[in-house]
């Protein structure tokens, strides 16, 4: 793996070990919107904020399908490390314009 995906997989697995930590958006108000089992980003117009790890990792997390999410930690870090170690990022930009949700690829497509 690349040291950008080593970054990738570390914030992932920490997110998904302490997923109590973070707010969900259902959380938020009763709406049935399309993301609301995304974690909730809280606005800020500071770049400073933006750039932090926090935000980040909350970033990285909505972008995997809800399925991959809803797995179980072993099975949640084995897939990861192996599509990490399948499809090369050498940038976060990288990462995040990937859109896992619809594609074809090994995130989207599970079969544990």
């Amino acid at each position: 793996m690349t040291v950008c995906s080593i970054y990738i997989f570390c914030n992932l697995v920490y997110v998904k070990e302490n997923i109590q930590e973070f707010v969900q958006c259902y959380t938020i108000h009763d709406h049935g919107t399309r993301y609301r089992a995304d974690l909730y980003i809280k606005p800020s117009r500071l770049k400073k904020v933006t750039n932090s790890h926090k935000y980040l990792q909350v970033k990285l997390f909505n972008k995997l399908p809800v399925t991959f999410r809803n797995l179980d930690l072993s099975v949640f870090k084995r897939k990861l490390a192996q599509c990490l170690t399948d499809h090369v990022f050498y940038t976060m930009p990288e990462f995040l314009a990937c859109d896992f949700r619809f594609s074809d690829n090994c995130l989207s497509s599970i079969n544990v």
